[in-house]
């Protein structure tokens, strides 16, 4: 009996680990997402206040589409609510290339899966 115990006690009160830092992969596709909801969130907008035909046209166009060419990792911190990152991308658009450094918080969400909000 008293084996059982000495494993479960150390267990208890053995620190945590710290949450790993984001990979590169994990943090493109949570931009990818979210750029993926403000697009959406736009033309759902554009719906209520203009029209499906409005949406419709900029379907048409491409003009919501994007593509993430490329996402380079720079930097990442852990602060209270996750990791505050660094990366620098390029977004395809239809009018071209988007090129920017970026930062924002990087978080586990509801369901574990990670989510980006950018600095402002």
């Amino acid at each position: 009996m008293r084996l059982f115990l000495v494993p479960l006690i150390v267990y208890a009160v053995a620190p945590s680990a710290p949450p790993l830092e984001p990979s590169e992969r994990a943090m493109r596709i949570a931009f990818e997402q979210r750029l993926q909801v403000q697009v959406d969130n736009v033309l759902e907008f554009l719906s209520e206040t203009s029209g499906p035909q409005v949406v419709a046209r900029l379907r048409e166009s491409g003009m919501d589409r994007f593509e993430v060419r490329t996402f380079k990792k720079l930097d990442c911190a852990q602060d209270d609510a996750g990791f505050r990152c660094s990366f620098e991308v390029d977004v395809s658009l239809v009018t071209g290339m988007i090129g920017q450094k970026i930062s924002g918080r990087f978080m586990s969400g509801p369901d574990g899966r990670l989510t980006f909000a950018q600095d402002i």
